[in-house]
């Protein structure tokens, strides 16, 4: 598997181009897309970059969110602050050194946190204030 160090390699443009490039793989000609979290939105890029490869788009957990004025990390910074999952893996090695240390524990307190919103809204319990989205990885102990 080729896995670039450069974050540059990692844009949207880039992104729809392995989608691309995985359809033109299989030898497929067009496709539904189907993005999970950070997935949705290269699917729907694709979608919008590549209409002539793509029947429909599917996209899970995640809400489609029109473009904002300045770059989505920054605002999400911004808005839900430093410990907001999407944020806290901007970190360079930060988030993988914490999985790598202890794999179970961290998979646990994140299945931890994802089991306390699903409990609350399905009992009618109003999320803590910036609790509204996910509250992302907590620095594992020592």
């Amino acid at each position: 598997m080729y896995r670039s160090a450069d974050v540059s390699a990692y844009s949207i443009v880039h992104l729809v181009g392995d989608v691309t490039a995985l359809l033109e793989a299989l030898g497929e000609k067009q496709a539904v897309i189907v993005g999970h979290d950070w997935g949705a939105p290269v699917a729907w890029h694709t979608a919008q970059f590549r209409p002539d490869l793509v029947r429909g788009v599917a996209a899970l957990s995640v809400p489609h969110r029109p473009r904002t004025s300045g770059p989505p990390v920054k605002r999400m910074r911004e808005v839900i602050g430093e410990g907001f999952y999407m944020v806290y893996f901007q970190r360079p090695k930060e988030p993988e050194t914490e999985f790598e240390r202890n794999p179970k524990a961290t998979l646990g307190t994140l299945q931890e946190g994802c089991n306390q919103v699903l409990t609350r809204r399905a009992h009618g319990i109003p999320e803590p204030h910036g609790a509204e989205r996910s509250p992302g990885p907590r620095p594992a102990a020592a």
